[in-house]
């Protein structure tokens, strides 16, 4: 995942960066640096990225519902 993959994700959701910074569990910053290419995403946090993302749209069906 690049950050453009991860920014495209965030905003998608409907997420800021501190939103979705606070979901991950790290600082703001972190996030930023990703998106910007200063930071190499880790694998673990695709794939954490990749279950909120699931998990926002089970939320979004059950509210569907």
């Amino acid at each position: 995942m690049t950050g453009d993959d991860l920014k495209t994700l965030r905003t998608r959701l409907g997420f800021t960066q501190e939103d979705l910074a606070e979901r991950l569990g790290v600082r703001t910053n972190t996030v930023w640096r990703w998106e910007n290419g200063q930071r190499h995403i880790p694998e673990m946090v695709v794939r954490l990225v990749q279950y909120v993302a699931k998990e926002v749209h089970a939320e979004k069906k059950k509210k569907k519902a």
